[in-house]
């Protein structure tokens, strides 16, 4: 009884037990997974074994892809303080001249001004 471990880089081949009979060409192959038999085979000589999978010894780089810059939480921060920096301006543009005056002198006096801010958006006084 012998043993037949094919050794391939990049494949995997069947481990193989074979009785060889030294009175013709034929072999009688049992194909072994895990030190257990699976059956009796009759294999030709010469053998042409072909092999179960390819082995994959590195993991696949990841392709490159544009949208996972834009799931960043970091990203995402700056592009809202630069739409906030541009939209912003736009809104008080809107506001009516007495209450943006308003809310100039309370940020001047050292007031958040969203009270005033509040007031403004909503048209109150």
């Amino acid at each position: 009884m012998h043993t037949l471990e094919v050794n391939a880089p990049g494949w995997y081949f069947e481990t193989l037990k074979l009785d060889v009979h030294y009175k013709g060409t034929i072999l009688k192959v049992r194909p072994t997974m895990n030190g257990e038999s699976g059956g009796n085979k009759v294999v030709r000589y010469p053998l042409q074994l072909e092999p179960m999978t390819k082995l994959r010894y590195f993991e696949e780089r990841e392709k490159f892809d544009p949208t996972s810059y834009l799931k960043n939480p970091m990203v995402m921060m700056g592009l809202m303080a630069a739409f906030m920096a541009f939209v912003m301006p736009k809104m008080v543009e809107n506001i009516d001249p007495e209450d943006r005056k308003k809310l100039t002198e309370d940020l001047k006096k050292g007031g958040t001004g969203i009270t005033g801010m509040k007031n403004a958006l909503a048209g109150g006084s």
